[in-house]
């Protein structure tokens, strides 16, 4: 389904086998900025004339309104994106104060389903079934690397201060 938008055209699909999930190609990686900021997943490249560049986001979250009747119009295809890495799961859940607090997490391709069971049997059950976003590289986070805050954004303490605070 192609869309306007703001001064661009994007074509909107669904890839057969992601589950609540929307594809959004582009003729650009810009053209995509304001659906990347709504998105835990990444812009990949893939080889296409018209749309090389292509981003995952949750049906439910798409960051421009579409009617319900054009919900049924977007079209399904087979594919478009390589075999997933791994991927990113988005869900959020209820505080007792009312509020709304968003999480997110990693899982392999085998662990989507045993992942999207396990959130949903937790005492503290997602508002909603998780989206499971296709990734196509390895995340710092999923392979145990330190992760690097920006500076200024957090104050976070890692194992090494535990240590230090303990020694004196």
């Amino acid at each position: 389904m192609l869309i306007h938008i703001d001064g661009i055209f994007v074509d909107v699909v669904r890839e057969a086998s992601y589950k609540n999930v929307l594809t959004v190609r582009a003729a650009s990686a810009k053209d995509l900025a304001m659906f990347a900021a709504s998105t835990c997943a990444e812009i990949v490249e893939v080889p296409d004339p018209y749309y090389p560049h292509i981003i995952h986001i949750d049906e439910y979250v798409i960051p421009i309104k579409l009617n319900y009747p054009l919900h049924s119009e977007i079209e399904v295809v087979e594919r478009l994106t390589p075999v997933p890495a791994c991927f990113v799961y988005e869900y959020a859940y209820e505080e007792e104060d009312g509020s709304i607090t968003g999480e997110y997490g990693y899982c392999y391709p085998g662990e989507v389903e045993g992942t999207a069971e396990y959130l949903m049997s937790q005492e503290r059950q997602p508002i909603s079934e998780p989206v499971f976003l296709p990734m196509f590289r390895f995340p710092g986070e999923l392979l145990g690397a330190p992760v690097n805050f920006p500076a200024g954004e957090f104050e976070a303490k890692g194992y090494e201060d535990d240590e230090e605070e303990e020694s004196e």
